[in-house]
């Protein structure tokens, strides 16, 4: 009866009922996802002696090195005061669910095979977002631009027709699905979509980056922000900003397999990662001299997407009273 089972049950039944006709299905399971919990019979088998925390650094967010934004949301959902014990507990749960969409997806896998489907269904597996789940000592989400929150599972799958067991390291992104699917079933992508068909699933060419944005605009949520609400802070302060944060700025970040560049005009710091290096993304290097190439060529990089993309209408801000600290 968690959310996971039902939904994977209904699909079940769905194929079973409509499975012979043509049909485009959106499975859309909510986990993980806070409340982070799940059935015992697979928390149990994430206790603390199998639970491997990532590692952080302490004075991350106390150096000067990190983005107003992000000091702002560590402050709200950061474990500074939590024993490790407690944050394994947690992580562990994290795992548990992550555990039983496996063998939820698993079923509908299992349905199609059963039902005589699966030469003929693409299927497309793949997450909106990622969460915290101890990187940076956080846990649960909020609007940055770190790889456990951006780099998220891309499997596409149809047997005979995308070969199957490889794995691309090229970029992609989630606006690549759609045109991939139409591409797929020889079918044109409207002029106007983002997206282009991903490399390996099609003929397409392999990409160097791939990109990310966040906020529409609005004014930023920073610590004198936060401190006008009462403390502790924690999920209260993080919901009660939640609309003023996910406005807030013009946030955009460039990947590539060795770099990563995140800028805000409206923001504080830029930030850029050395991932061969810093994989965990802990030291933002930005103002290292001996980056200054590397960084020239992520700049070029998010201008030239930027250029290519503004021709979006603008996202209406929320109301004001979103701006006020309840």
């Amino acid at each position: 009866d968690y959310s996971t089972g039902l939904v994977c049950g209904q699909t079940v039944r769905f194929l079973e009922e409509y499975g012979k006709d043509p049909f485009a299905l959106w499975v859309s399971i909510p986990d993980p996802h806070t409340p982070y919990e799940a059935p015992k019979s697979y928390a149990d088998q994430f206790g603390e002696d199998v639970v491997e925390l990532p590692p952080y650094r302490e004075d991350e967010f106390t150096d000067g090195s990190a983005p107003e934004r992000n000091r702002a949301l560590y402050e709200m959902i950061g474990m500074t005061d939590d024993d490790e014990s407690d944050k394994k507990g947690v992580v562990g749960v994290y795992h548990a669910m992550v555990k039983f969409i496996d063998d939820g997806v698993g079923q509908i896998l299992d349905a199609l095979d059963r039902l005589g489907l699966r030469e003929n269904t693409i299927v497309v597996f793949c997450s909106d977002h990622g969460d915290y789940s101890g990187e940076h000592n956080m846990i649960s989400k909020g609007g940055a631009f770190y790889d456990c929150l951006t780099r998220v599972p891309l499997i596409v799958s149809w047997p005979g027709q995308v070969e199957a067991g490889v794995r691309d390291g090229s970029m992609a992104n989630l606006i690549d699905v759609v045109p991939t699917l139409l591409q797929l079933q020889g079918m044109e992508a409207p002029r106007s979509m983002h997206g282009e068909p991903l490399p390996t699933v099609t003929d397409a060419v392999p990409r160097e980056a791939t990109f990310s944005e966040y906020g529409s605009g609005g004014p930023l949520f920073g610590m004198a922000d936060l401190e006008r609400m009462p403390q502790p802070w924690g999920r209260r302060a993080l919901m009660g900003s939640l609309q003023w944060r996910e406005a807030a700025g013009r946030c955009k970040m460039v990947r590539t397999r060795e770099w990563k560049y995140v800028h805000d005009p409206m923001g504080d710091r830029d930030e850029l990662y050395d991932l061969v290096n810093d994989p965990w993304e802990l030291e933002n290097v930005v103002d290292e001299e001996q980056n200054r190439d590397a960084l020239a060529q992520m700049r070029l990089r998010l201008a030239d997407w930027s250029i290519h993309t503004e021709d979006s209408p603008p996202v209406p801000l929320p109301d004001a009273k979103h701006y006020e600290p309840f």
